[in-house]
């Protein structure tokens, strides 16, 4: 894949991720509207603190809009 965003290969049980509804092969976009090209973008922006998150998620050339409260 080349391209913006990250792809999700794994998704824990029980986890953030599971819970947003994350699947294998989604390509994370955007975090709060921060895009996201690597890894440590993910890491940087959710370690930032915060309690509601907005993700873009690119589905299959979809783009789907998931929020998370935590």
């Amino acid at each position: 894949y080349r391209g913006d965003g990250v792809i999700v290969t794994e998704i824990e049980r029980g986890s953030p991720a599971a819970r947003i509804g994350f699947r294998r092969g989604d390509i994370l976009v955007k975090i709060n509207g921060a895009g996201i090209e690597s890894v440590g973008d993910v890491t940087n922006v959710v370690g930032s603190g915060g309690r509601t998150w907005s993700f873009e998620i690119n589905r299959g050339g979809r783009v789907i809009r998931q929020f998370f409260r935590g």
